[in-house]
C-alpha cells in the first residue's frame, strides 16, 4: 500500500480491516475451477515441464464464443494470464474507487478474485497461458468438437501414438495430427503435420 496516499489508501486500509473479508476471499478461491492453456506449441520448456519430457502430447482447443458465453458452462471468465513484478499491486492502485458503495464487496470481490487468478511473475511469461475460470471446480466434459489437434512429442514411443491416435479416432473425434521435431539451432523445435 506504500504506492497509494489520500482517499484510495483509506479506501483499501477500510477494506483490510472488515473481519472475515480475506478469509472470504480464501473461501471462494477454493471453490473455484480453473482450466491452464498456453498459446506456444513450441517452446521447448513447456514440452519438458509438462509433458514428461517429451514424451506426452499437446491437446489443441478451438473455442467458439458461444461455448465460452453459454451460462450452463458456468464460465464466469476468460483471460490471458498478465506477467509483471507488481501485477496485483499495479490493478490495486487502478482499480481502487475512491468511496466504497453499498454494491462494492460483492463486485470487487468478483472482480479481485478473477484478477487474483489470472497473473504470474514475469518469470512465467514464456509460457503464454490463458485460462478459463468457471464457477467451481472439478469434471467438466468438453464437446469434440473443440479438439482440433494432437501433437506429439520429440520422445513420444510410437506405441503411444499408435494407441493415443486409435483412441482419438474411434471416439468419434475428427482432429489433425502432428509432431514435435528438432530444429537446425541448438535447442529449437517446431511442430511438423503427420
Amino acid at each position: 500500500m506504500s504506492q497509494t496516499s489520500g482517499v484510495k489508501r483509506e479506501v483499501l486500509e477500510r477494506i483490510a480491516d472488515v473481519d472475515g473479508y480475506l478469509d472470504d476471499i480464501q473461501r471462494r478461491m477454493t471453490k473455484i475451477g480453473i482450466c491452464s492453456f498456453s498459446l506456444s506449441l513450441e517452446e521447448p520448456t513447456l514440452w519438458s515441464h509438462y509433458a514428461d519430457e517429451h514424451r506426452g502430447v499437446s491437446l489443441m482447443y478451438q473455442f467458439t464464443e458461444d461455448f465460452l458465453t453459454d451460462q450452463s458452462n458456468e464460465i464466469v471468465g476468460v483471460s490471458d494470464v498478465t506477467y509483471g513484478e507488481n501485477p496485483l499491486s499495479n490493478w490495486f492502485i487502478e482499480n481502487i474507487p475512491d468511496q466504497i458503495q453499498d454494491d462494492f464487496y460483492d463486485h470487487f470481490t468478483t472482480e479481485l478474485l478473477k484478477r487474483v487468478l489470472v497473473i504470474k511473475s514475469a518469470d512465467w511469461s514464456y509460457e503464454q497461458e490463458a485460462r478459463i475460470i468457471r464457477q467451481r471446480a472439478g469434471e467438466f466434459s468438453v464437446p469434440n468438437i473443440y479438439l482440433k489437434q494432437v501433437c506429439f512429442g520429440l520422445n513420444t514411443s510410437d506405441s503411444d501414438k499408435k494407441l493415443i491416435r486409435k483412441i482419438i479416432d474411434s471416439t468419434g473425434y475428427s482432429v489433425d495430427y502432428c509432431k514435435i521435431v528438432k530444429v537446425e539451432s541448438d535447442f529449437g523445435i517446431k511442430a511438423v503435420e503427420i
